[in-house]
């Protein structure tokens, strides 16, 4: 069920322009992303990460999926600990900080 919900959702949104996803549109790719973490679907939530087509979507929504992933790592199940340590590389590498995108991305850094 989360996994069709956060497919759903993914397929949905990356036919919208970046700036009209809805507040609905980010918590249920949170919560079905989460969930999904949670009960070991991990492959399929990387697989749907690493999909060319869902960058767009990923870039902007997928910071919701660090603090799932972060429980998972630190449980240190061996079971899923390679997809998730690949989906948390790669969020890291492709997403926007919440609240860089909602600022225009004019950070400055220190240094």
């Amino acid at each position: 069920m989360a996994l069709e919900q956060l497919s759903d959702v993914v397929q949905r949104c990356e036919a919208l322009p970046d700036d009209s996803y809805t507040s609905e549109d980010h918590d249920v790719f949170a919560i079905a992303g989460r969930t999904c973490i949670e009960e070991g679907n991990s492959p399929q939530v990387l697989s749907i990460v690493l999909d060319e087509r869902n960058q767009n979507v990923v870039r902007s929504m997928g910071w919701n999926l660090l603090p799932p992933l972060i429980q998972v790592l630190l449980k240190k199940e061996e079971q899923h600990l390679p997809q998730c340590l690949a989906i948390f590389n790669h969020l890291l590498e492709v997403c926007e900080a919440p609240q860089a995108a909602a600022e225009g991305s004019n950070l400055s850094y220190g240094g």
